[in-house]
Order: C-alpha cells, then structure tokens, then sequence
C-alpha cells in the first residue's frame, strides 16, 4: 500500500511539473530571475522606447514589432528592437547620404556613435565582437568605406 501510494505521489508531481509547460500566459512571468513578458507587453515597451529615439529626418518608424505573437519575451527585448530599428535607420541614411551629402551624412555617424552607450549594446546584452564590429564598421565609414555598413544593412535591416 506505501508502495503504491508514493507511485501515486511520484504520478501527480510529475504531472505538476509538466503541467506548466508550454502553456500561454497573458501576464509577465519571473523565471530562473528573469522576467518574461507577452506579446503586448513587448509592444508597449517597443513604443515607448521609440518614443524616447530621434530618427532621421523623413525615416517611416515602423509603430509595431514584426515578433510572434504566440511567444514571451524577456523584459526590455522590446528596447532592444526599437534600438536596432533605430541603428538601421540611421545606417541606411548615412548609405543614402556618404556620396551626395556631407551634412546628413556626418550626423548619421555622429548619431551611430552613441550606441555603444545605449543599453542593446552594452556587456549584458552584446558580446566583445559585436562591439567591436559596430566600432569597426563606423571607422571604416568615418573614412568613406561604406563596406561595414552595407554589409550589416543587408544582413540584419529590413
């Protein structure tokens, strides 16, 4: 009968713990000291974080996340996206601009050089090589080379 009753309690444990998984939630959830957030909750972090990015004179800012709505998401990803889209467009202004205007072209790198300090590219959430790579594609422009730029434009911008 103790036999049987801890198969029992081994069943139902096992069935809590699974139970849990892969189910949606509608709220933030704090896993392993991470907080994830869903699909609207990231739209509203994107926003906000749009809001608070200048972006180049005429440049369309997309007003929502292209993400899956059926996913979570760690907190601040939503900063994250509004940062590269901010990057891409101020990548693809400086393309635009390098050969035909000086100005705007100088401000989009006096613009770019401020995201190393801005938190998508700071230790916690980029690796040494993505930084330096930022750096070097940004050098490399500072002296006409557009080769960096266009490359990440083409890999990573839509």
């Amino acid at each position: 009968m103790m036999k049987k009753m801890s198969q029992v309690l081994c069943v139902c444990v096992a069935l809590a713990l699974v139970g849990g998984c892969g189910t949606k939630s509608t709220t933030s959830q704090e896993t392993s000291g991470k907080t994830f957030i869903t699909h609207t909750e990231l739209e509203q972090e994107y926003r906000d974080s749009i809001k608070k990015l200048e972006f180049p004179k005429g440049f369309k800012v997309p007003q929502q996340t292209t993400e899956e709505i059926d996913a979570t998401f760690q907190r601040g990803y939503g900063n994250t996206v509004a940062s590269y889209t901010w990057q891409c467009a101020w990548q693809k202004e400086w393309l635009e601009r390098y050969a035909s205007d000086s100005d705007r072209a100088n401000r989009a790198l006096k613009v770019l050089e401020k995201a190393p300090s801005m938190p998508y590219l700071d230790k916690a959430h980029a690796d040494d090589a993505t930084r330096r790579i930022f750096k070097e594609n940004i050098d490399k422009a500072k002296l006409g080379d557009p080769s960096g730029i266009q490359e990440d434009v083409s890999a990573n911008c839509k």
